[in-house]
């Protein structure tokens, strides 16, 4: 099903009635359209959990075209709620040619606190570089592994340009416990920061992956880290690791 008239997608934006003709859809695109934010016939100015949005309700997968027009201030709260599998933008553009930007991502530019969770797929290299401000990142993902092993830019990219005290929670529990032979995968992992690896396993035989994780070139940071992860192996006083030929 594609919207090809402008009208047609403001009506359906605004109004609760043609929204019932799209609730059983499992795919949606929206090509040659504008996209914005209306609510009771009026151009959303600002965007706060007060407003009920209620049209993507019971879809699987949303994927914009290249040719949709995005309209500033359009407020991400249409997509709250959501239960999405894919959710995708195409088009974006900001080049001396075409400026058509999402000007929504700049309410996460002071987000100091961040969890993901569950399972991704795929993540852009620059796609955490937005938060400029955040403190604490906090990752519950089912499928770690195979998606450090597709690509980990998106993560070390990130925690490399980290120059204030930062938390980095690894909430895995039986999901992963960092095998030695994952070790090559985490080997950019920055050892000269401030950055705290927090593990959320208790009493666990540590693999050299993990004591990787936890060593950092300055001795005292060293220690405040295993200090933070007191509870986590119960091999650390005998456990013996050469990263040089594990590398």
């Amino acid at each position: 099903m594609k919207f090809s008239q402008i009208n047609f997608f403001e009506r359906l934006l605004t109004n609760e009635y043609t929204l019932n003709l799209i609730k059983e859809l499992l795919n949606l695109d929206h090509e040659m359209s504008f996209i914005n934010s209306i609510v009771k016939n009026l151009r959303l100015q600002f965007c706060n959990q007060s407003e009920h949005f209620t049209v993507f309700r019971n879809l699987q997968k949303i994927q914009f075209g290249i040719t949709v027009k995005y309209f500033p201030n359009i407020c991400p709260l249409i997509f709250d709620g959501l239960n999405l599998f894919s959710l995708k933008f195409l088009g974006i553009s900001q080049s001396l040619v075409k400026q058509n930007i999402l000007t929504f991502i700049e309410l996460f530019r002071k987000t100091n606190s961040l969890t993901l969770i569950g399972s991704l797929e795929e993540v852009d290299a620059d796609s955490l570089t937005i938060f400029k401000n955040l403190e604490e990142l906090n990752l519950q993902l089912t499928n770690f592994d195979v998606l450090m092993s597709k690509n980990s830019s998106w993560i070390f990219t990130f925690l490399q340009s980290i120059q204030t005290n930062f938390n980095l929670d690894l909430m895995f529990s039986d999901f992963y416990d960092f095998p030695n032979e994952d070790f090559c995968l985490f080997l950019p992992f920055p050892k000269n920061g401030s950055i705290n690896p927090i593990f959320y396993l208790r009493n666990i035989t540590c693999s050299c992956t993990i004591i990787w994780l936890l060593q950092n070139e300055d001795s005292k940071k060293t220690e405040d880290i295993i200090q933070m992860n007191k509870n986590l192996c119960n091999n650390l006083a005998n456990i013996n690791c050469n990263f040089s030929q594990m590398k």
